[in-house]
């Protein structure tokens, strides 16, 4: 069941952030804000592609005519050779691009500006670092790292949202990247 929002109050016109998968993640929040109001949209796994689709669709415009975002930024799809080996099928890779096509047309619709950056840009200059593992390992330091600031969010899917959130937010204030381990005891 998708997170209803329509009863928090976030003011509209901020950034809006996705992580775009079978379980959606989003952030939202104004550039002045220290915590983003996040959540998830689970798709339905029953009804095929199409029925996926227009759930996303669906929840996506409502956030949109709600909120009203001048700012979405997409955690960008992998590049396609890293989707065409290991794990990734066809439907996956399928919805990837068809999640991406609908947030770019609501976007549009919405006379919201777009970008997309890719995550490990993200994990790179949120929290310090890109090598968080692989597989699960990577899913528990998303989350980690979010709760560390104060972030209570539900799974990874929310988690790198709101990080993907911070990345947007952090260069629309001007703030530096974080600095990675290399040079994190430099004074």
């Amino acid at each position: 069941m998708p997170l209803d929002v329509r009863g928090q109050s976030e003011p509209i016109g901020g950034v809006l952030a996705l992580d775009l998968s079978s379980v959606v993640g989003w952030a939202y929040g104004l550039t002045t804000s220290r915590v983003p109001m996040f959540g998830t949209w689970r798709l339905p796994k029953w009804g095929g592609e199409g029925a996926r689709y227009a759930a996303f669709e669906n929840e996506l415009a409502a956030f949109m005519d709600q909120y009203q975002p001048n700012s979405m930024v997409l955690e960008a799809t992998l590049p396609l050779h890293a989707m065409l080996h290991g794990k990734s099928n066809y439907v996956s890779v399928s919805q990837q691009f068809a999640l991406r096509g609908i947030a770019i047309s609501e976007a549009y619709r919405g006379s919201c500006a777009k970008s997309e950056i890719d995550a490990l840009t993200v994990r790179r200059e949120v929290i310090g670092s890109s090598r968080l593992g692989r597989g699960d390992e990577v899913k528990k330091a998303i989350v980690a790292a979010c709760h560390r600031r104060g972030w209570k969010v539900p799974d990874h899917n929310a988690g790198d949202a709101c990080l993907t959130w911070e990345w947007r937010r952090m260069r629309m204030v001007g703030l530096p990247p974080v600095a990675g381990p290399l040079w994190s005891n430099a004074a």
